[in-house]
């Protein structure tokens, strides 16, 4: 089973992102951060392992970009937010994160987009997985 840390606080986004995941692989586990602090707690936990970790920027308490500076997690990290700001992109990047995705506002898009970025970054790793066995 695949786990997705979701880094979010939004409730809309988190609804339609958890929605797209079950579709696209109904065998995923999604976790949720809310804010900062939770997130950097729940990397911190050696017990905790995603296999894909999605980070708004914009999210209470601890910034995405301070996440990313305090927390190294092994797990592929996208960047999924709203911030088109040219530095924060340049700094995310420098901090690790694999792709930067500016949230579509339009659903279907949105929808498309998670869509990819499950496929592109779960499935592979999933798939070669089941044929190391």
């Amino acid at each position: 089973m695949s786990q997705i840390l979701l880094i979010e606080d939004n409730a809309g986004d988190i609804l339609a992102i958890r929605q797209v995941i079950s579709e696209v692989t109904p065998a995923t586990k999604v976790s949720v951060a809310r804010d900062g602090e939770q997130a950097i707690r729940i990397l911190a936990d050696p017990a905790f392992n995603a296999d894909l970790i999605i980070l708004d920027l914009n999210i209470p308490k601890v910034p995405g970009i301070a996440v990313l500076a305090q927390c190294k997690p092994a797990a592929p990290i996208v960047v999924f937010s709203s911030s088109s700001n040219p530095a924060e992109i340049q700094r995310a990047k420098e901090l690790g994160v694999r792709e930067f995705v500016r949230k579509p506002i339009d659903f279907e898009e949105f929808s498309n987009v998670v869509t990819r970025m499950v496929r592109e970054w779960i499935e592979p790793a999933a798939n070669g997985a089941a044929s190391a066995t």
